[in-house]
């Protein structure tokens, strides 16, 4: 689904992200049909001045490490999901 030219490592960890966010942030096909995810990608929204005030994340996805990074990533599987379903 997401393998998006990624090798086998990569695309395992993108499809465990998915999962993951769909765990805890409602399905993604919800979000999909929703807004297109809008809503869901403003809250995997995470700046690195965010990360210097330490700014509590919006999500509920919990992140062990590095907020900044870790949102980062889900919010690329998130991108990578909708675009994915754009080309259908």
């Amino acid at each position: 689904m997401l393998n998006n030219g990624y090798d086998t490592s990569t695309s395992k960890s993108r499809l465990s992200n998915g999962i993951r966010v769909s765990e805890y942030e409602v399905d993604l096909e919800f979000h999909l049909r929703k807004d297109t995810c809008k809503e869901l990608l403003q809250k995997l929204t995470y700046s690195n001045r965010d990360k210097t005030v330490k700014r509590p994340k919006k999500h509920n996805i919990p992140i062990n490490g590095d907020v900044y990074n870790g949102t980062a990533n889900l919010e690329q599987v998130v991108r990578l999901y909708v675009k994915f379903h754009s080309k259908e």
